[in-house]
């Protein structure tokens, strides 16, 4: 989630808040190439636990569970 708002905040920045991450579309192509870039020993491993997690986490938010579904697409 992090990792999101700095992305949406440095593409706000860069283009003078004529541009910016509003849709997930927009974000996919950034999340696959950050997923080829980061150095995880085993990404899919990564995403089962995360995704572990929301199952039982009643305080997620949708956009996180978004981002997880964008994350799972990109790897």
């Amino acid at each position: 989630m992090k990792a999101y708002l700095e992305l949406k905040a440095s593409i706000l920045y860069h283009t003078g808040g004529k541009s910016e991450l509003d849709s997930m579309d927009k974000l996919l192509p950034l999340s696959i190439y950050i997923s080829t870039q980061v150095q995880l020993s085993n990404p899919v491993a990564e995403v089962s636990m995360i995704d572990d997690y929301f199952k039982y986490c009643k305080e997620c938010l949708d956009k996180e569970s978004l981002l997880l579904t964008n994350f799972k697409a990109s790897i």
